[in-house]
């Protein structure tokens, strides 16, 4: 990670300055209006009624970090592969094509990967092949 994002992303998980608070799934998570108005005019919506504190509902709480490390780093996100498709939808949710973008790719590969398992298998009915 470069320095920029890395930093950022320290500033994240550090919560100093941070003047907005995401409750997802009963958890807290803080961000910065700044940031979140630079970067993600979609999720900075959220707060357009004033308030402080948003509910974020039907997404799980690190699927939601992964949007905001998105959000503050736009590197991968970490376990992007075993969150795919839960960042898809959050991606489609909130309007950010980039991560929606990864997602996709990653579940094209993963069902690629799938499908030559598969075929090698009925191919070559003798050979074992991992899972």
């Amino acid at each position: 990670m470069e320095e920029l994002p890395r930093d950022l992303w320290r500033l994240f998980k550090s919560g100093n300055y941070a003047d907005r608070c995401f409750v997802v799934g009963g958890e807290k998570m803080m961000a910065h209006s700044a940031i979140l108005a630079a970067r993600s005019p979609e999720v900075s919506k959220l707060f357009a009624d004033g308030s402080n504190e948003v509910v974020i509902k039907d997404i799980k709480a690190d699927v939601f970090e992964g949007v905001l490390q998105s959000i503050y780093t736009e590197t991968m996100v970490q376990n992007l592969d075993e969150r795919a498709e839960d960042l898809l939808m959050a991606a489609n949710m909130f309007g950010m094509s980039k991560l929606k973008q990864r997602a996709e790719n990653s579940l094209i590969q993963k069902n690629f990967l799938i499908f030559n398992i598969r075929f090698q298998r009925r191919s070559s009915p003798h050979t074992v092949l991992p899972v």
